[in-house]
């Protein structure tokens, strides 16, 4: 990002405070540190934080593929019957 901002004629300079995994807030509030000010930005593992972002889980919750997949190399019972008829 420095050098990018260099190069475009240095008219910005960003000042960079690294903050590693678990130094400013405990795993799980994240969320919280970016809306009260601690940080600018962060990532959010929304697993750790499901209350808040319900949405994000729903991949935690709903199944992973249907009975009838057309991703399963062999077709279920269920499809096999409708393929003879």
């Amino acid at each position: 990002m420095d050098k990018r901002l260099a190069a475009a004629g240095g008219k910005y300079k960003i000042e960079w405070t690294k903050a590693y995994g678990g130094t400013l807030v405990k795993l799980g509030n994240e969320s919280t540190a970016m809306k009260d000010g601690i940080s600018d930005l962060g990532f959010v593992a929304t697993i750790f934080e499901a209350a808040k972002f319900p949405l994000q889980n729903v991949t935690y919750y709903a199944p992973s593929a249907p009975r009838t997949s057309a991703w399963s190399a062999t077709p279920s019972p269920t499809c096999r019957r409708r393929s003879r008829r």
